[in-house]
């Protein structure tokens, strides 16, 4: 029985010609299309959030920085603005990102994730820092700082 009303059904739509939409039909349309347009828009998607622990050993590898400077763009520590943008376009296509939604993505609050740290105390947040800080923290060579800080595409 569900067979055949649906096979009718079917089959009507077959037959219905392809005209102009109804008055009703267009205004539904309209009304819709205009509070998906006055939606509040939600945060951009982090491209870094749900990547495995291989896949950013990857991007590190590939980008010839240590994990901790992935890190710090996962947790958001580097300022945005200290990036050079070559390093940001090898970085966003590496992570199946836009440039500018990586950028967004580092604009938005601090996020801290829980860490174990072999200390006696918590540390202490030190809030956001430059790239090429970050670079001197990991304790690259000069040459590659240099080379990294000068990588504009």
């Amino acid at each position: 029985r569900e067979l055949i009303d649906l096979s009718q059904e079917m089959f009507l739509l077959g037959t219905q010609g392809e005209g102009p939409l109804a008055v009703e039909d267009q205004m539904r349309i309209d009304s819709a299309w205009s509070r998906l347009q006055s939606a509040p828009r939600t945060a951009p998607a982090d491209p870094l959030a749900h990547l495995s622990i291989e896949r950013l050993r990857e991007v590190a590898a590939a980008l010839r920085v240590p994990r901790q400077v992935i890190a710090a763009f996962r947790e958001r520590t580097v300022l945005a603005g200290s990036v050079p943008k070559g390093f940001l376009a090898r970085m966003a296509g590496l992570v199946g990102s836009s440039i500018q939604d990586l950028l967004d993505t580092l604009t938005l609050p601090r996020q801290t994730l829980a860490r174990s740290h072999k200390a006696d105390e918590k540390p202490g947040d030190s809030g956001q820092i430059s790239f090429e800080q970050l670079l001197r923290e990991a304790d690259l060579p000069q040459e590659q700082i240099e080379q990294l800080l000068t990588d504009d595409a």
